[in-house]
């Protein structure tokens, strides 16, 4: 199936891995040249907005039907997202047409933001798959303040609402598409140290027997550039320096284990020290902020892209 044109993902998520850092991420991996006879196992536990699984799919470097491929995150947002699209794009399509998308999406903004909220109370209170909850979650990342998704104590979307003049409401053959590629993926909603793969306990993290190996890939929230510049708060319980410290600790014993890595973040002082440049590897690459509340703070910011270290 080709992809359609226009819209390339369903949700606008903060840090979608799209374009030129997707494509230096796969040629980093050697992805772009891995032969089609050696699938392997792709293990993303923030998986968020699937901008980076979404690419690599798009451009051949990840083959659904022969690669395992499993998905998690935290948010519950996301992953009804992906869970109703791999199962149910119909019943998806059906609740994004029943939403507001022209000038008068404005008027719909705090009542569908509540109608979002109640249905998080209920999901916590008792799991269930919900279209509509999937739907609303996609119109909200579209609707608000930039796309950043924001997220209080309570685990309420709080969010402010954004300014446009319409909302671009995802295609129904994006739909299909997405859904057709999500097929036999494992969609896990589950924070990063309890997702497959990455809990200490798990007997399965020892070296995969795909013949092309096991990438891990993580994309963790951003380390904060300052006190006043800190989005993190995607989750309830958001995701702060001692969670990098946990996370840096477990990407060392995966990779001890033989599992090879892939990490995003900035290229901060900290980031070296989560992750010495003695055994990874740091990539930099200059990428366009655009979440920036105010127009005087977006420009380019240095990210890296973090790698295991050859022997």
């Amino acid at each position: 199936m080709i992809h359609p044109r226009g819209i390339r993902l369903l949700m606008k998520w903060p840090g979608n891995k799209w374009g030129r850092i997707a494509k230096l991420a796969g040629e980093v991996l050697g992805l772009d040249k891995r032969p089609s006879l050696e699938p392997l196992e792709w293990v993303e536990p923030f998986h968020g907005g699937m901008g980076l699984t979404s690419w690599l799919m798009d451009h051949g470097q990840l083959h659904p039907q022969t690669d395992i491929i499993r998905l998690s995150d935290a948010s519950l947002a996301v992953h009804q997202v992906a869970k109703v699209c791999r199962d149910s794009p119909e019943l998806l399509e059906a609740e994004l047409e029943a939403l507001v998308w022209d000038a008068s999406w404005v008027d719909h903004y705090a009542v569908e933001r509540a109608r979002f909220n109640g249905l998080s109370d209920q999901m916590r209170q008792e799991y269930v798959i919900s279209p509509a909850y999937a739907a609303l979650a996609i119109w909200l990342s579209r609707s608000c303040t930039n796309g950043l998704w924001r997220t209080n104590r309570k685990g309420e979307m709080n969010q402010s609402r954004g300014r446009y003049a319409a909302l671009k409401r995802p295609p129904s053959e994006l739909l299909t598409y997405r859904s057709s590629l999500l097929q036999g993926a494992f969609i896990e909603l589950s924070d990063w140290s309890m997702a497959p793969i990455m809990a200490p306990s798990q007997s399965d993290s020892a070296p995969s027997d795909m013949p092309g190996g096991r990438v891990i890939a993580l994309d963790p929230p951003y380390i904060p550039l300052s006190s006043t510049s800190c989005h993190v708060g995607y989750t309830a319980g958001g995701f702060d320096e001692e969670d990098q410290w946990q996370l840096s600790l477990r990407v060392r014993e995966l990779a001890e284990e033989g599992n090879r890595i892939l990490l995003f973040g900035q290229n901060l002082p900290m980031m070296r020290a989560l992750y010495p440049p003695r055994h990874f590897l740091h990539t930099p690459i200059s990428v366009i902020r655009t979440g920036a509340c105010k127009g005087a703070a977006r420009g380019s910011l240095q990210e890296v892209i973090v790698t295991l270290r050859k022997p």
